[in-house]
């Protein structure tokens, strides 16, 4: 039986909550995907947690969690979707992984559906700890990538400011 239970960290002044699945046979310190819900969708009852069961039948930690603004997350405007808050999300929940004993921190993955997957390929480029990406998304339709080479092309100092801001978790 998978061992299940809840947690939260923070994220650019709001508190991401999520759940914490652990396999049930596993030897060592299991590898961990980090996981959200994809557009307009929660944590909770939707696809992602059938994924999240999948990975860890499979013998995988997973850390399945809701974006800011959504589900059991905080935050407000309730439902507002913001890329780049969803992206340092991301990179928040890579940092709360990290300090949890009964996972494999070094061996990190993380997925996203549909408009999340696209935010995992923008955290991935942020941030390389991670050692997998999984991104099950029309990318094209996600706006995320159009997104970053807009960013990519902004002033310098906008630039620096949303790097900062992500490293500032």
């Amino acid at each position: 039986m998978t061992a299940e239970r809840l947690v939260e960290f923070p994220s650019q002044g709001a508190t991401l909550r999520g759940r914490l699945f652990l396999p049930a046979a596993a030897a060592d310190r299991p590898a961990v995907v980090i996981m959200a819900h994809g557009f307009s969708a929660t944590a909770d009852g939707m696809v992602a947690d059938q994924y999240a069961a999948a990975f860890c039948d499979a013998g995988l930690a997973v850390l399945l969690y809701d974006h800011r603004n959504f589900g059991r997350s905080g935050g407000e405007p309730r439902q507002q979707i913001d890329n780049w808050l969803q992206v340092i999300g991301y990179r928040d929940a890579i940092d709360f992984v990290t300090t949890l004993d009964d996972v494999d921190a070094s061996r990190l993955a993380v997925w996203g559906d549909s408009k999340s997957g696209g935010g995992v390929l923008v955290a991935a480029a942020f941030d390389r700890s991670t050692r997998a990406h999984l991104a099950l998304s029309d990318i094209e339709r996600t706006g995320l990538v159009t997104e970053l080479l807009h960013f990519q092309e902004s002033t310098a100092d906008t630039e620096l400011d949303v790097v900062r801001m992500s490293k500032d978790r």
